[in-house]
């Protein structure tokens, strides 16, 4: 009986222990978010699969834009120092650019003002 009530108290403690680390990893994302760039922050809550481009040191993002076609699509166009990818709103990509394609010119798109620029 003693054991029982041991682990009951023991998970008990657990489980508050957990709901704590919970609540200040929440409290952390949301002080994170309040002291960053709102473009970027407005990116990431509209397009959570952008958030790794933000943190890629190794190509370094210089711009991420939201484009859209004269018929209403959206699309995402994520531009490093040598290339420009172009990422339809659910994060698959769609095209990219080369020496013989643009990609925006080629589909027609207009940003809109959902562009975040490195500074």
């Amino acid at each position: 009986m003693k054991n029982k009530f041991f682990i009951s108290v023991m998970m008990l403690a657990f489980c508050f222990n957990l709901q704590s680390v919970v609540a200040q990893e929440v409290a952390a994302d949301k002080a994170e978010a309040s002291k960053g760039d709102p473009k970027k922050d407005e990116l990431i809550k509209t397009y959570a699969w952008t958030k790794p481009h933000f943190e890629n040191t190794a190509t370094p993002v210089l711009a991420i834009k939201q484009m859209q076609s004269a018929e209403g699509h959206e699309f995402v166009l994520i531009e490093s120092e040598d290339s420009k990818t172009l990422y339809d709103t659910s994060g698959k990509q769609y095209c990219a650019d080369h020496a013989q394609l643009d990609c925006v010119d080629f589909y027609k798109l207009s940003p809109s003002d959902l562009t975040w620029k490195r500074s």
